[in-house]
């Protein structure tokens, strides 16, 4: 049974409404999300989502990776690591 989490993330590099739209489109491709708000002013990502095999160090590689390289698509998850599926 998955429990439901709850993570709040500062996002200093979340400058403009691209790295924005990449964050919630990466997120949303994400099992088990519940609700997503991303403030762009605050630079302020909250998830709630239920899913186990996620953490909050999978949670900010996705968002980093979504802001840095704009890459936006399914992931796969391994031992609480996120892979990029081909």
């Amino acid at each position: 049974m998955n429990t439901i989490h709850t993570v709040k993330l500062k996002q200093s590099n979340m400058l403009c409404n691209r790295c924005l739209t990449n964050v919630v489109k990466a997120l949303s491709l994400i099992e088990g999300i519940q609700e997503l708000n991303v403030n762009l002013d605050k630079k302020l990502v909250k998830i709630t989502y239920e899913n186990d095999k996620l953490s909050k160090k999978v949670i900010r590689e996705i968002i980093n990776d979504s802001i840095v390289h704009g890459k936006v698509g399914k992931k796969i998850y391994i031992d609480n690591r996120a892979y990029r599926e081909s």
